[in-house]
Parts: structure tokens; sequence; C-alpha cells
């Protein structure tokens, strides 16, 4: 039987309950949907006292919000560029990453997963804000290369055009995927959650093979094909 994840002690200054990462925070919501289905829901955020993951009632929309409220300094009011209002709270952490890693080469793609942002949020927030600048020399490189008339900048430009074509489909494939209905196992493996564009069921075992059952019937009965 799956167990939910335990918090490590806090050692931050909120004294709330600690994670290591989101995926594990957010397990521990899980968790507390299916024991506690009529709670109100709570949303992991990154702390920006410490390193670690905690729990909130607040919607990271109102937590940006909020987090804009108290900082007078914020040039940006409650919307950042790139991160808008959802991931607004996050700045300083993905500032301190990127500093971290020296600006070296796929340090935005390890703080896209590590914080699970997409990737295309944090470079253009990193861009917009001076933190993040184009490598000058890659550059000169490209135009190089992109030469009228050459092979290599033909080569280059279907590179470029075969690049995009596979971010486009990386969207359309996680749009989709964002507007399937999901299916899986409560973390206590008493049940299902059932998933549909942000809407969220959780039922028992009994209770799923009832819902098929009327279903099937519902459907009989007005004729529409399962």
């Amino acid at each position: 039987m799956a167990t939910a994840t335990i918090p490590v002690v806090s050692t931050c200054i909120s004294k709330k309950k600690q994670f290591v990462s989101k995926p594990e925070a957010d397990n521990f919501v899980e968790h507390l949907i299916t024991k506690y289905p009529d709670q109100t829901r709570q949303y992991s955020y990154a702390c920006e006292d410490c390193d670690k993951w905690h729990l909130s009632t607040k919607s990271p929309e109102a937590f940006a919000l909020q987090t804009a409220r108290v900082e007078p300094n914020n040039i940006f009011s409650t919307s950042v560029p790139g991160l808008g209002y959802k991931y607004a709270h996050l700045q300083s952490k993905i500032r301190d990453l990127y500093h971290a890693g020296n600006g070296r080469h796929g340090v935005i793609a390890d703080i896209a997963r590590e914080l699970d942002i997409p990737y295309t949020l944090i470079h253009t927030f990193l861009m917009s804000t001076g933190v993040h600048k184009t490598n000058p020399h890659r550059v000169e490189s490209a135009k190089v290369r992109w030469s009228a008339g050459s092979i290599e900048g033909l080569t280059a430009e279907e590179e470029a055009l075969e690049s995009k074509l596979r971010e486009i489909q990386a969207k359309k494939q996680a749009l989709i995927d964002a507007k399937a209905l999901k299916i899986t196992n409560t973390v206590d493996n008493n049940g299902v959650i059932i998933r549909k564009e942000g809407n969220t069921l959780v039922l028992s075992f009994e209770d799923a093979h009832d819902l098929v059952a009327k279903l099937t019937a519902y459907l009989t009965i007005n004729k529409r094909s399962i």
C-alpha cells in the first residue's frame, strides 16, 4: 500500500512543514485530498526563506498577489514578465539558481525541471530582466553559418525549422495531455482519482464500479454508444 510523503523536520523560520521537492509536496496534497475530501485544498509553493517547499491554502495566483503587495520594491507589480501572476513569487529563487549555476549552458533547463515551470517562461523572465544575455560569440557564429546561399546556412535554417516544429509538437501534445481524462490510484491505493481539465473526482473502488454501471445504463437508455 502506498504511503504519503513524510515532511522533514522543519528548520524554516515559518515553522511550516518542509518537503524536499515539489513532487513530494504535491504527493502529500493528493494524500490530504483523499483522506480529507471536505478539507480546504492546499497548494505547494517554494519558500523564499529556505530551500524547501511548503503547503498553503492560498492558490499560486493569490500567493503571487500577496507577495507583490509585501514587496514595495517589486518593479513588476503583480505580474512578472514571463512568469505572470502564477510564478511571480518564484522570481528570487530563479535568479538565485541561475547565479548558482554561473550561467552555464543548460542551467535554465535545470531550473525549469527543478521548479516544474515551462522552460520558455523562465527564459523570457531572465532575458527581460537582463539576468541572462545571449552569448555574442554564438551570435556571430550563427551569422557566419547563415550566409546567403551557403549549404551551411541552408542546413542551419533546416535545423532551426525542425527544432521549431518539435517545439510546436511538444506544446500540442502538452495541450492534448492537459485536456485528456486521466484516472490514477489514490495515494493509499484504496480508490481512484479522476481528473479532467482542472476538475478532480475522488472515488472508492466500490463507488467507481457503481459509477461505471450507472453510466452504462444511462447511455443505453438514451441510445448513446460507449
